[in-house]
This record gives structure tokens, C-alpha cells and sequence, in this order.
């Protein structure tokens, strides 16, 4: 039986009535009941989960995401890998209000992060001198008393934060919010949460810890970039971090390399994600001799080479190449069609239209790769004469990919 992996989203409504966030939750099970594990090994998992499995785009739709989070996920540093000014850091029901936590809150507004007190039933002199410290209260309705709205509005907003009414299940406590003056709703009257659920992939212990030791050792780019390219699983995790921005210029740059992924992203930011990898990993020690894994690698080599071959003096088309090749079949595991996976990834169009159309050069040399595979060399020679190579070059593919051949 395959594995699977879920995360679930709740709308946040605004006072007209439009979806402006959306409050990410684990999940275990498509089931709406879920035990919770609040502290720093969930966090990790739901920040893996929208960012490697599923993708930000997907799971907020281009509005801001709500995230449950401990004293220790907020005073850790793999917080850090979200965009800040596309996600409000909940401080959960029980959590002590320290000074500590105050100070660590303040820091991470400053970077961009907006902070919320989750689960407030009532106006205390605790919550009272720790709002300086926040930008939005959300309240659980059921425990707000009717005779008490009023006068607890009116202290949250006099305070200038924006109130946020959860747990809004009926028409009448939308109604009575609404009057009170709340700003933001959630509940299971606007929408229960979604579930969203994509194969379980495993990660790669091996080689999460040689590039998180490569880059402590402040090792040479080349040197990352080699080890990425061994992990075909770490490469979508960039990309999917390179979309995962607070600057739009970022989030709009389409990759064309595994290189360039490295410095879009930045060392420090893929520092973070080792780190939430290792600390959400599911199959930690998963093996690395996957067939489909091994035959990524395959392809994305001769994808490489061949380039080089046929395109001689173009380094940066050859990277190119190398990462189609690489994304090529990397949506299987994940039970996702080609076109659905690669569109919520921030790649070139050239390799866009390569991997789903099959055009261009690229698209010609995966054709070439596939017959390659599956043993069909007539197959094979017959796609390269017809993209515009010599026989005798077409030739040379075929030999090239026997020497690539484990």
C-alpha cells in the first residue's frame, strides 16, 4: 500500500467576504479529526509538507498563510525559511508569555512576520501586557459570552490589533461577530478544511547531512551543486524554496539550472531546509538505491552530455539540460501528472515545454533518453536524425548512453 502524505488549509474570510489567508494543519489521515503534536517536530513537518510536497502556490493560492506554532518553532532559526511577509506565526492556547518570547516575537516582526495570540477566551492582564508584542487576537467564539462581546471587542481593538473570530460555525455567531466589529473570521460556516493528500516521497538522510556539512564547512558552490545533483528529491525541495520568496522578483525568476537554483535560494535558506528536513523526515533512512531514482540520475547525465555533444561551448544550455532531464520523471512518486507537477515549479519555459510538450532540443533529446531506457535503439536513432542530427551523431548518442549506463 502506498504512503501517503496530507496537509489541510481553513479560509480566513475578511469582513466582505474574500478568502485573504489560509491557516495550514496537519494531517495524518484524510479524515477531518487529527491528533495534535503542537511543538517544533510539527511545525517542521507542516513547513516540509507546503513547501517540498505540496508547494506554497498550491496551498495558499497566492493569499497568506497562518501557521501554529510553540515558544521553541518561533525561537528556533527554521522559522526562517518561510517568507515573512506572507505568514502570521501563531503562538498556540497555553503557551507561557515570556518576556523571552515577547522579545523573539518582536524580532520576527521586524523581518516581516506578523504575530497572532491563537485560542483567547477572554481579555487578561496576561494577554493585556503581551499585545504589544502581536498584530492580530483571534478568539475562540463558543467561549466569548454573549454579555461580554462588546466590552472585549472594544479592548482588543482599542489596543490597535486586528480580531480575528474563530471557530465561526453558525450563521448567527457570523452575524454577531460582524456587529462586534471583528475583522477576520474562520469556522467551519465559511469552509471545513481541505485536505490535500500527493504520495508519500522519502527523503534522503545521506545526503540532507553531507550538504548541510558542506555548507557549515563553507565548501565552493561547485561543490554543493555536485552533491545536489545526487539527490534529485533535494533539487525539486529547491525549487520549490526559490518559489517560496518574500521578494516578488524571486518568486518570478524561472530557473534553468541547478546552479542557479543554489544562488537564487542562498546557502543560509538551504542551511534551514536540511535542517526541517531532518527534523520532519518520515523515512529518514530511507534507501538510496530507488530503481526510479537511479534511472532520474541516468537520464539527467545523458541529458547533460549529450548537450554538451550536440551543443558544444553552451555551458549554461547544458545545465539546462542536465535539470530537465533531472525533473523529467520526478512527479511519478508523488502520483501527480507531468503538467500539474512542473507548473508549480518556477522553471524555465524551456524546460517547461521540453518535459510537458516534448519541443526543442530538449524535448527531442528526452524523447531519445525514453527509447533509451526501454531498450527501443532503433526507436531512439530514428528521433534523433529526425530532430536534425547526423546519423553518424545519433550514433554517438547511442554509445554515449551505454557509457552512462550503470
Amino acid at each position: 500500500m502506498e504512503n501517503k502524505t496530507f496537509l489541510a488549509r481553513q479560509p480566513v474570510m475578511n469582513r466582505s467576504g474574500a478568502v485573504v489567508a489560509h491557516e495550514l494543519l496537519l494531517r495524518e489521515s484524510d479524515a477531518d479529526a487529527v491528533t495534535v503534536r503542537d511543538g517544533l517536530i510539527c511545525t517542521a513537518a507542516i513547513i516540509e509538507r507546503a513547501v517540498s510536497v505540496f508547494g506554497t502556490r498550491l496551498m495558499l493560492s497566492g493569499a497568506d498563510g497562518f501557521l501554529k506554532c510553540n515558544s521553541e518553532s518561533l525561537l528556533s532559526d527554521l522559522i526562517n525559511v518561510l517568507p515573512a511577509s506572507q505568514f502570521v506565526l501563531e503562538i498556540i492556547k497555553d503557551e507561557p508569555l515570556t518576556p523571552k518570547l515577547g522579545s523573539r516575537c518582536d524580532a520576527l516582526r521586524q523581518k516581516g512576520f506578523r504575530i497572532a495570540l491563537d485560542d483567547v477566551r477572554a481579555y487578561t492582564p496576561e494577554v493585556s501586557a503581551f499585545l504589544p508584542h502581536v498584530d492580530i487576537v483571534k478568539l475562540s467564539w463558543p467561549h466569548i459570552l454573549p454579555s461580554e462581546v462588546d466590552l472585549t471587542l472594544d479592548r482588543f481593538k482599542r489596543s490597535g490589533r486586528s480580531v480575528l473570530a474563530e471557530k465561526i460555525d453558525r450563521r448567527e455567531d457570523h452575524a454577531v461577530a460582524m456587529k462586534a466589529g471583528c475583522d477576520l473570521f474562520q469556522g467551519s460556516y465559511f469552509s471545513k478544511p481541505e485536505t490535500f493528500v500527493a504520495n508519500s516521497v522519502p527523503s534522503y538522510f545521506t545526503s540532507v547531512l553531507t550538504v548541510l556539512d558542506l555548507i557549515n564547512k563553507e565548501a565552493p558552490d561547485a561543490e554543493v551543486e555536485r552533491k545536489l545533483k545526487d539527490a534529485p528529491e533535494l533539487v525539486v525541495n529547491l525549487l520549490h524554496l526559490a518559489d517560496c520568496s518574500d521578494r516578488q522578483q524571486v518568486r518570478n525568476t524561472r530557473i534553468s539550472s541547478v546552479k542557479q537554483a543554489l544562488v537564487t535560494v542562498g546557502r543560509r535558506r538551504l542551511m534551514r531546509w536540511c535542517c526541517i528536513l531532518l527534523y520532519g523526515v518520515r523515512d529518514a533512512f530511507a534507501s538510496d538505491s530507488d530503481p526510479l531514482i537511479q534511472m532520474v540520475e541516468q537520464r539527467a547525465h545523458f541529458m547533460e552530455r549529450a548537450a554538451e555533444q550536440l551543443l558544444p561551448g553552451q555551458s549554461e544550455l547544458h545545465q539546462t539540460a542536465y535539470l530537465t532531464g533531472m525533473l523529467s520523471l520526478v512527479h511519478v512518486p508523488r502520483g501527480l501528472d507531468v503538467r500539474t507537477f512542473i507548473e508549480r515549479l518556477p522553471v524555465s519555459d524551456l524546460i517547461r515545454d521540453a518535459i510537458v510538450e516534448r519541443v526543442g532540443n530538449l524535448g527531442s533529446l528526452l524523447w531519445v533518453a525514453e527509447f533509451l531506457e526501454v531498450g527501443n535503439y532503433t526507436a531512439a536513432l530514428q528521433q534523433a536524425q529526425e530532430s536534425g542530427v547526423s546519423y553518424l551523431t545519433a550514433l554517438s548518442l547511442l554509445s554515449l548512453w551505454s557509457g552512462i549506463a550503470p
